[in-house]
């Protein structure tokens, strides 16, 4: 597979997408899958004989997701530029954001209050890969009953991973549809060799003027991770 800002066939695209893609999606369904095999004695049990501890990674897969939502945002951006550019972190994470759930996470977003009129490219992406916290107080669930990944009790914004998980994938299904039904499509050059000089490239990490320590208490992530929790 050729990648690196140059032209690729459909072959080479669906390739992508089914090695990088793929890893994408099943690294973040073993964590659900985990909390879910971890609300019974036997399933417990079972990963505990396989030396696993019980439960999901919640916050380490919510930290994946958002980082993945900057990277497939960014092939949106190159091949919808011309001539190509890798725009800023912030606006390929919103490429992709936007779009998910027919835009009813950034619906959300814009309407809660708790936001502090912050972005939420700064709160949560940058909060997460930066501290390993959000910027706003937080607690992260595996939340698979839920209709939206993002949420809110008392104030504090909460993450549920599983229904983030299904509209990420459902955008990274749409994603891979766009650019099959481009004539040229492109894979944008890894970070520090776009020809145009611009950008973050793939799987970069875009600065912000608020990346700074924030003075926010740990998130909360639910003890067993399991759904609905």
């Amino acid at each position: 597979m050729r990648l690196g800002g140059v032209r690729v066939t459909h072959a080479e695209v669906d390739e992508y997408f089914d090695e990088i893609g793929d890893w994408m999606k099943n690294d973040i369904r073993r964590e659900i899958e985990l909390a879910r095999v971890s609300q019974s004695p036997a399933g417990v049990r079972a990963l505990t004989d396989l030396g696993i501890p019980a439960g999901g990674g919640n916050l380490l897969a919510a930290l994946g997701l958002v980082a993945y939502t900057e990277a497939l945002g960014l092939l949106r951006i190159w091949n919808r530029t011309t001539p190509h550019s890798c725009g800023t972190p912030s606006e390929c994470f919103l490429a992709f954001f936007e779009k998910m759930a027919g835009g009813e996470y950034t619906i959300w977003w814009d309407k809660w209050p708790g936001t502090g009129g912050k972005r939420i490219y700064d709160v949560l992406r940058n909060g997460l890969v930066h501290e390993y916290r959000p910027k706003v107080d937080s607690e992260f669930h595996i939340g698979a009953a839920e209709d939206l990944g993002l949420g809110e009790k008392d104030g504090v914004l909460i993450f549920r991973v599983a229904p983030y998980y299904r509209h990420f994938c459902a955008e990274l299904d749409a994603l891979r549809a766009e650019l099959g039904a481009m004539s040229d499509p492109e894979i944008p050059p890894p970070s520090g060799a776009s020809r145009t000089g611009k950008g973050a490239g793939l799987g970069g990490v875009g600065g912000s003027g608020e990346s700074g320590p924030s003075a926010t208490r740990p998130p909360i992530v639910s003890p067993t991770s399991s759904p609905g929790g």
